[in-house]
Order: C-alpha cells, then sequence, then structure tokens
C-alpha cells in the first residue's frame, strides 16, 4: 500500500500507526485498506482528501459557524495602513438602505440547519461599527448570538448607544498602534477635530471604570522601525497596563500588505514565515471555510473580508451559498500553485490568509516550506497534537 505524502508515522495511545494530517485520522498497524481508503489515506486519493477538508473542516470547528457583519463602511479615520480604505466612505455620506433584520437571522438560522452548526458567533467590523451602534443592537437583540466581538478604532464621543453597543458585545478588540507618535502617524482623522490617540486613552479609561476590562483586547499594528524601538514599545504598554488592560490582552503586529501595496517587504516575509512556522495552520483561511462568512449591510454575503468574493445574498437558499462556496474552494491557489502540488506540510500551511494578497494569490514564492517541515516533525515527534487527535476510525 501507498499512502499520500500527508500520511505521517505517528503513536498514539501507546499504539504505532500512521495519522492523517489533513482529517486527524488515526489508524494505527494493521488496519485493513478498506479502513485506509475509508479514510483518505491511499496516494490517489490526495486531491479528494483536500477537497474534503475544505468543505467539512476539523471536527472541533464543526459545530460552530462565525459571520462576520459589516454594518456600512463609513469610518471616521483614514489609515495608512487600510485594507478596505478603497472601500471607505465618509460618515455623513448616504448609502444604500440596511438588510431586513429579520431576513438575515433567517438565512443565518437556515444556514446553520443545512450545515449542522449550534454555536453562533458574530463579529462586526466596518468601517467603523461604532457609526452603526443602533443597527448593530437591533441585530444582536434579533439574531442573539451565542458570542459577540466588534472590531473597533474606538475615536470619537462615547454617546449612550455606542456604549450600549459595546455592553452588549462578549469581546471588543481595539486598534491602538502604538505610543501617541506612533499611533497618529498612521490613523488618520477624516477631520481635525478628532484628537485620535486622546480619544482611544479617554475611552478606554471609561470603558474600563464601566466593568468592560474583561471583554477588552488591544491590538498594535507597527511597521519594522517601530516594533524595534523599545522605548516607544515600553511607554505603549506601560500606558495600557496603567488603565487596567490585562497585559495578555494586548497584542503588536507588523503591517501586512494592502490592496495599495500588495506585496510583502523583506521584513513581513521574515515575519509571516517564521509565524506560519512556529505555528502551523491547521485550518485554512477563512475563504475557505465552511465555519464562515461575510454580510454586508445590503445583505450581501461573501467569502470573507479581504477578498469579498460574493457568494449570493441572505434572500437566497441556504443551500445555493453552500454550493457557491463549495465551487470557490476549488480556487484555493495552493491547488494551483505548481511548487504546492507535492507539499508534505500542506496540511499545516494552506497557503496563508487572503490579506496577503499577492503571496495568497502565490503561495510558494515566499514560502516557509523548509522551516515548516522542520516544526511539524518535531511537533509530531513530541506528540503535541494528541488533544486533536480523536477516536480511531
Amino acid at each position: 500500500m501507498q499512502f499520500n505524502n500527508l500520511i505521517r508515522e505517528y503513536t498514539y495511545q501507546n499504539q504505532d500507526g500512521h495519522l492523517n494530517t489533513v482529517n486527524w485520522c488515526f489508524l494505527p498497524i494493521g488496519s485493513t485498506q478498506k479502513e485506509y481508503h475509508a479514510n483518505l489515506f491511499m496516494a490517489d486519493q490526495r486531491e479528494q482528501l483536500i477537497l474534503r477538508h475544505l468543505n467539512e473542516q476539523l471536527p472541533g470547528l464543526a459545530k460552530k459557524l462565525g459571520i462576520t457583519i459589516i454594518p456600512g463602511w463609513a469610518c471616521n479615520l483614514r489609515c495608512t495602513h487600510c485594507v478596505v480604505i478603497d472601500k471607505l466612505i465618509k460618515p455623513e455620506s448616504p448609502e444604500p438602505a440596511v438588510a431586513d433584520v429579520k431576513q438575515m437571522d433567517s438565512f443565518i438560522k437556515g444556514f446553520m440547519k443545512a450545515k449542522d452548526k449550534d454555536f453562533l458567533e458574530l463579529t462586526f467590523v466596518g468601517g467603523e461599527p461604532l457609526l452603526y451602534s443602533q443597527y448593530i443592537v437591533d441585530i444582536l437583540e434579533l439574531i442573539k448570538p451565542d458570542f459577540g466581538n466588534v472590531t473597533t478604532n474606538l475615536a470619537g464621543v462615547l454617546d449612550e448607544s455606542k456604549v450600549t453597543m459595546l455592553q452588549k458585545m462578549d469581546h471588543i478588540l481595539i486598534s491602538l498602534d502604538g505610543n501617541q507618535e506612533q499611533h497618529n502617524k498612521q490613523r488618520k482623522p477624516l477631520y481635525e477635530t478628532l484628537n485620535v490617540y486622546a480619544d482611544v486613552i479617554n475611552n478606554l479609561k471609561i470603558l474600563v471604570k464601566m466593568g468592560l476590562r474583561d471583554k477588552i483586547s488591544v491590538q498594535a499594528a507597527m511597521a519594522e522601525e517601530e516594533i524595534r524601538n523599545d522605548e516607544a514599545i515600553n511607554e505603549f504598554l506601560y500606558v495600557l497596563l496603567k488603565i487596567g488592560i490585562k497585559q495578555e490582552k494586548i497584542a503588536i503586529h507588523t503591517l501586512h500588505s494592502t490592496p495599495r501595496q500588495p506585496d510583502l517587504n523583506d521584513f513581513q516575509i521574515k515575519v509571516s514565515k517564521n509565524h506560519i512556522s512556529a505555528s502551523p495552520q491547521l485550518v485554512t483561511c477563512c475563504r475557505h471555510r465552511d465555519s464562515a462568512l461575510v454580510i454586508d449591510r445590503e445583505g450581501q454575503v461573501y467569502t470573507d473580508y479581504y477578498s469579498m468574493t460574493k457568494l449570493g445574498s441572505v434572500n437566497d437558499l441556504p443551500q445555493n451559498i453552500i454550493d457557491a462556496a463549495t465551487k470557490d474552494n476549488s480556487n484555493l491557489p495552493v491547488l494551483n500553485d505548481p511548487n504546492c502540488q507535492d507539499c508534505d506540510v500542506l496540511s499545516f500551511c494552506w497557503g496563508g490568509c487572503t490579506n496577503l494578497h499577492n503571496d495568497y494569490l502565490n503561495p510558494s514564492r515566499n514560502c516557509a516550506q523548509g522551516l515548516l517541515q522542520e516544526n511539524v516533525r518535531k511537533s509530531i515527534t513530541n506528540q503535541k497534537y494528541n488533544k486533536l487527535i480523536g477516536k480511531s476510525k
């Protein structure tokens, strides 16, 4: 018998055997050819194995549906590193009528039933979600997700509607890109009257005082020179810790590519390679994941926030959206990149996220295969993935 190159020798519960690193099925030595074939271990089943994974995903994600909702594209900032800057409009600009929330709720429930999901997580992004606070509250009160997230720049005055929206969230992700100089360099106010950094700090203090500390995370996006500026980083952390933000809830990332600057620089390439090799991606980018969808203000349904590949609308039958997503999965770039065809660590990479832009479309050009192969060999040897393995099939 000849296995495909995504199968690894493995020991599970003191049994020697083989692990399928795509569907995470373990079969002990002595299993029958019928069992190997049924679980897609064979050399001629590699493509079938990958496509099934794209449409079914890992068992750990099987019951969860994550929907990102874009209530509108208005924003009070024009950030230099914004990935949707070409879609943004002024807060006072006219916008299309919002989708009927009841229809959105009906579609989501139908989709969850069709895909056998029982846990709903809603994430609100923009634009700036705080500019749509009442609409978001309406969605939350009708749909009643199991978990609610919002990503916000937290700039501007927190009126009653905005506070109510934030209180209803289970998680509030706030963008603050370093100290005052760093943050204001990247996050440009649309109107001169907006004091971006000062607003964020003041509003953070208000939220902590209101008792929302445990819900708050802060993320910073920085260029190489800013990340290497220890004094500025320490100042950034000191201010947040003094306010009361938990240290484990503070994350610093490098800037990634944007539609206007779609190519990674040398530092971004290095960071990306190190991230992928140190933290193997066991699932695909959310564009190719049955546990994620995006719905915009008008009720149009998309694959993901970055590529915004349209699948249909909330007025469509859920099965039509599922069929469109299944068809889109065949476009996963690693399936069409010749250098990825025989890669034995494909199931720990999947080619990266659509926010990598050109590197997502050409996954092998800045590939971390060597680093990833070494890391996977060590991880498998050290049994780090035991927790992901279910019962033998």
